[in-house]
């Protein structure tokens, strides 16, 4: 546990991370080297599941990961809609150059009719909606918002919508500085695997995280403490507070 970052990685997700098999905990540990955050990890039978960064994808930067406890088999899904940035005969790109990088800018999707499938837009100014997929008569499918709130605090939205308009996934972080504060997501899909996590910090370090479930029930409350900077251990307690479990720094 004492290789793990202190915040990067949820307490819950550390508890759920030392109960797997060694094989399993070293695929997650390359996926945290890989990413800035691993936002939730949930484990459920022979899965574990993971809602992590993915710096790589220009639209919400936003992966699931599903492992086998298994055989270590790894299925990753992006959010949203992803496809190489070219033209063809049924993409359309433009692009906008911002500090040396080349960077997209609309992308016009053509069914084999030649009429509009749909139409990608990104903003690189101070629109808070950052990305965003339409279809053709205008109506969203997917949109990634940035919201501002003072100097440090920044809320980030995913939303991605069924042929109905309802909301079919919804990914949120709320940052105060470097800092994550709370984070949920929900899938309408799966809403066994949808949960909110919200944290509390001293002296910059997590020493509180309450799980909640799709419906706002607490599931559980995890604690930590610290020596030197370096995390001790994080006690789990249930939905009353009772302590139901500990997990100790190697």
């Amino acid at each position: 546990m004492s290789e793990l970052p202190n915040n990067a990685f949820t307490l819950s997700g550390i508890t759920e991370f030392s109960k797997l098999p060694h094989n399993i905990q070293n695929n997650i540990k390359k996926i945290i080297n890989d990413s800035n955050n691993i936002y939730l990890l949930k484990k459920q039978g022979e899965k574990v599941y993971l809602v992590t960064d993915n710096p790589a994808n220009l639209r919400h930067g936003i992966e699931f990961i599903e492992i086998s406890t298994n055989n270590g088999h790894q299925v990753k899904t992006t959010l949203g809609y992803n496809d190489k940035m070219k033209d063809s005969d049924n993409d359309k790109w433009e692009f906008v150059q911002i500090s040396e990088e080349q960077l997209p800018l609309r992308h016009t999707k053509y069914n084999h009719e030649g009429d509009v499938d749909f139409i990608e837009v990104w903003n690189y100014d101070d629109n808070p909606v950052k990305y965003e997929m339409k279809t053709a008569d205008g109506k969203v499918i997917s949109l990634r918002k940035e919201i501002e709130d003072g100097s440090e605090n920044l809320r980030i939205e995913h939303l991605v919508y069924d042929k109905d308009g309802h909301t079919k996934i919804n990914v949120s972080t709320t940052f105060e500085g470097p800092d994550i504060k709370r984070f949920t997501y929900y899938n309408a899909d799966k809403p066994a695997q949808s949960a909110s996590v919200f944290c509390e910090y001293s002296d910059g370090l997590k020493v509180k995280e309450t799980v909640y479930s799709s419906d706002l029930k607490v599931q559980n409350i995890y604690k930590s403490s610290y020596k030197d900077g370096e995390r001790v251990d994080i006690k789990v307690f249930d939905e009353n507070e009772k302590e139901i479990g500990e997990v100790l720094a190697e």
